[in-house]
């Protein structure tokens, strides 16, 4: 039976004008929600942003529920893939009205998997299939059953390996290492790339045929340095989380802090944001996060450091 409640509790069109008082009003909401589940969109810091961006996110979102097809998630490190395959999983259980034990969320860091253990570890064993293979063992396919698969840092697999996944996603039907028999599988499958893959395309690494499979539903995640004008209601958010998250007393972000923020470049994204807010955090002796409390690096103050050359000068001494 398909559950008619929705994972977003507020339209999905928003006027900039209202802005900050939906964000201050959302983290109201998202306190009592964290309480209940945190695998949903309310830990996305910027998801409830009006910008095009954010916009078109969660509408992405709604609409991929239902789909059968994979879904391809590309972000630069940090951009949050993790999160917004979490939220995809939750939108998609909720929209069939399934339970969390019914409908797991299985990630995978395709990137820490020895090569020679992938097809194992993705389509399980049978016993015998190797000299350690006392018993059968599922695999990630099996146990993401009725539920989503996320394969992470899907660039990472090997051409042999890549081709049994489009096997998987043309049939619905794999076999387990050392087996038989075809296992069918009712997951929905979540990749994610902090790489084009088109230019891995071009360069040999990645599958033709793969890309054109997972190409049909992308989500392409905006990085933190093109959110301008968003920054003080992203790090505010962001800020709520990581003092819930370390149970850290509550602080509240002078405006010169934001002007910092802005003009930081970010290549960590979000996940950099998050681990500065903390430092900065841990460092303030007041109520308030000031412009000192930030790390010199933020700040431009490292990078002039290293440009004066008195760097270079003494390490040469």
């Amino acid at each position: 039976m398909r559950d008619s409640t929705s994972i977003f509790d507020r339209p999905i069109g928003e006027s900039s004008t209202s802005r900050s008082a939906a964000t201050a009003a959302h983290l109201a909401s998202r306190k009592r929600a964290s309480a209940v589940d945190s695998s949903g969109p309310e830990n996305i810091p910027w998801f409830w942003q009006a910008d095009q961006a954010s916009v078109e996110l969660r509408r992405k979102i709604e609409q991929a529920a239902s789909l059968k097809v994979p879904i391809l998630i590309v972000g630069e490190t940090g951009s949050g893939k993790d999160l917004v395959a979490r939220a995809l999983h939750e939108a998609r259980r909720k929209h069939f009205g399934l339970t969390k034990p019914e409908a797991p969320f299985v990630p995978v860091n395709v990137n820490t998997i020895p090569e020679n253990l992938a097809e194992s570890c993705l389509f399980g064993h049978e016993r015998g299939a190797f000299t350690s293979a006392r018993e059968r063992q599922s695999g990630k396919f099996e146990q993401a059953q009725r539920g989503s698969l996320l394969l992470d840092e899907i660039q990472s697999l090997s051409l042999g390996v890549q081709a049994k996944l489009l096997r998987v996603l043309q049939d619905r039907l794999f076999e387990r290492l050392g087996g038989r028999s075809q296992v069918e599988t009712h997951c929905q499958i979540i990749c994610a790339s902090n790489q084009p893959l088109e230019v891995l395309v071009e360069k040999k690494t990645f599958r033709l045929d793969l890309y054109y499979r997972l190409n049909a539903f992308p989500i392409y995640l905006q990085p933190l340095r093109e959110k301008q004008g968003l920054l003080d209601d992203i790090a505010q958010e962001l800020l709520e989380q990581v003092q819930e998250k370390y149970s850290l007393k509550r602080k509240s972000i002078h405006p010169e802090v934001v002007y910092h923020l802005e003009k930081y470049d970010w290549p960590g994204n979000y996940r950099e944001l998050e681990f500065s807010l903390l430092s900065a955090h841990l460092k303030s002796n007041t109520h308030e996060i000031t412009a000192d409390d930030l790390s010199p690096q933020i700040k431009g103050e490292f990078q002039n450091f290293i440009d004066s050359g008195y760097w270079g000068r003494n390490v040469s001494h």
